[in-house]
């Protein structure tokens, strides 16, 4: 049985956010750094995603969301370029500054890289 997706964010979405942001905090990647930006695309029923970004500042942890994107016919197009160009773009920030963690992270869409 398919649940209606609504605009809350789901425990598992944060519980994957937060579980990935600590693992790379303990990884031998990002040894200095101290703010771990995540970008997760939830997949939804009825051929529904959204993207979420987070991060942890001062205030805690902050996600943002984009709305429901559909995949459910063949116009579903757009919706794919906009998943696809948001997976693409490149987090601009200085994660190894703490002062940055009152800072949210800017994002360029279609700029590849990590």
């Amino acid at each position: 049985m398919a649940v209606e997706p609504d605009e809350r964010v789901l425990k598992v979405e944060v519980q994957t956010a937060l579980a990935i942001m600590l693992m790379r905090l303990q990884g031998k990647e990002f040894p200095n750094h101290n703010t771990v930006p995540v970008m997760i695309v939830s997949i939804m029923a009825r051929m529904q995603a959204r993207i979420l970004h987070s991060h942890y500042s001062h205030a805690g942890l902050v996600i943002s969301k984009t709305g429901f994107l559909s995949f459910s016919t063949a116009g579903s197009a757009l919706n794919m370029d906009i998943v696809l160009g948001m997976m693409a773009s490149k987090v601009i920030s200085d994660t190894k500054n703490p002062s940055n963690l009152l800072n949210l992270f800017t994002y360029q869409p279609g700029v590849v890289g990590r």
